[in-house]
């Protein structure tokens, strides 16, 4: 299950921003286990926390939140094989 993290940064203006981390836990494919997993335990299974964030100028940390766990499910639901941050930008880059 995905945890959510909210947090705020400060520039050096003094300009605050508000964002919202979804942390998920992923299995490491194949490929990259033999970079993480001594030779002597290949058949362990490999998880690793990885951090989407979305940050904005006002403080709406609820549909951040919602927008955030929203493209998990549909990742998740839609058994897409790409990673999720994969999906975000790719989906980034058809609307710019």
């Amino acid at each position: 299950m995905p945890k959510c993290l909210n947090f705020i940064i400060t520039d050096q203006f003094g300009q605050r921003y508000f964002a919202t981390c979804l942390i998920i836990t992923e299995e490491i494919t194949t490929g990259l286990q033999n970079s993480f997993i001594p030779v002597y335990l290949p058949e362990e299974k490999l998880y690793i926390e990885k951090g989407i964030c979305l940050i904005g100028k006002y403080p709406f940390f609820s549909n951040y939140k919602k927008f955030l766990k929203e493209l998990y499910r549909i990742q998740v639901s839609f058994q897409i094989d790409r990673p999720l941050e994969v999906c975000v930008i790719t989906k980034l880059l058809i609307y710019f």
